[in-house]
């Protein structure tokens, strides 16, 4: 084929499509509005295609304008290349990868650090709070989403990353490294506040962690309700007879052990900071949480074991024979 005849077979493609998204978008009813912005958008490139000073870089172009167009929903709304998200995901599922350990949000069209963790690298390197990235490894923040950042912000750890920060209180941007660490998840923290009420705060808990505490939080509440219709019973028996019964040491195993069991997620929550006794500064609720986990080792000893209540409960309620 002639470059004559390619080109009349190239205009005629271009009217007939032409035509075709004209009366698709004319056939719309005036309450469907769904596609009008399309028909801005396509104005508005071939304006950038005919009328810009310069050729344009129509893949950039339209990148950023799929930028803009996710950024204007939230700040954790963004788009992601199909490489970009490969490499995200790939980060995102590798155990072994390092962190800076900052939480990120977008704010005047930059990337901000909302937190940090606990003795993170972030925290060593002296980021704060407030603080917005300029650039993370040379590559600027302004058309970057959350999620390329978290990307560029994950690596091997003992490798370093350069970030360039805007801080209110200083006047010029300047240049901070921070070091890709392996994280532990942090645990409580706590700050006193007035009248006698504390803050506590769970910065992360490591996957399937926080399902695996409510569960065993709901299993507790199950059984303080058992607990409590049961004393409700012994009431009812003294009321009535004036005499105490074998609940009263079905009570008191129940009691126990489920105290013990209570004590230890406290400790699986507070972590180290569980150990920690009165007097220690980093000590949760002046050390009370220590005290209370190590005083429940004797609830099932103290005021008869739980050994001696079994042997009431299967003498005088199943009817066993005695074992003392």
């Amino acid at each position: 084929m002639s470059s004559f005849w390619k080109k009349v077979v190239l205009g005629l493609s271009v009217l007939v499509l032409a035509y075709a998204g004209v009366g698709y978008t004319l056939g719309k009813t005036g309450s469907d509005k769904t596609y009008l912005p399309l028909t801005v958008y396509s104005e508005v490139l071939d304006h950038i295609q005919n009328d810009y000073v310069e050729d344009p870089d129509i893949h950039k172009v339209t990148v950023g304008a799929l930028h803009g167009l996710l950024d204007s929903l939230d700040p954790q709304s963004s788009y992601l290349s199909p490489l970009e998200y490969t490499d995200y995901e790939k980060k995102l599922k590798d155990e072994s990868k390092g962190e800076v350990g900052v939480f990120l949000s977008k704010r005047f069209g930059y990337i901000i650090v909302v937190s940090e963790l606990p003795d993170s690298p972030a925290v060593k390197a002296g980021l704060r709070d407030g603080d917005l990235l300029e650039s993370i490894a040379g590559f600027s923040t302004t058309q970057m989403s959350v999620g390329q950042a978290q990307v560029l912000l994950t690596g091997d750890p003992g490798q370093t990353v350069k970030v360039e920060v805007i801080r209110r209180t200083t006047p010029d941007p300047f240049d901070l490294t921070l070091t890709y660490a392996k994280l532990q998840p942090p645990h409580l923290l706590q700050e006193n506040l007035q009248n006698e009420i504390a803050y506590l705060r769970v910065p992360a808990f490591e996957n399937g962690t926080t399902e695996q505490i409510r569960q065993k939080l709901a299993q507790c509440y199950a059984e303080i309700e058992i607990m409590r219709c049961n004393q409700m019973r012994a009431f009812s028996r003294i009321n009535a007879t004036g005499v105490p019964g074998p609940e009263g040491s079905i009570q008191k195993i129940f009691w126990s052990e489920l105290n013990q069991r209570f004590q230890q997620i406290a400790q699986e929550v507070l972590g180290p900071y569980g150990q920690l006794e009165a007097g220690d500064d980093h000590a949760i609720d002046n050390g009370m949480w220590a005290y209370g986990y190590l005083r429940s080792r004797g609830n099932t000893i103290e005021a008869g074991t739980s050994e001696i209540q079994r042997n009431i409960i299967g003498h005088f309620v199943l009817g066993l024979p005695k074992s003392y």
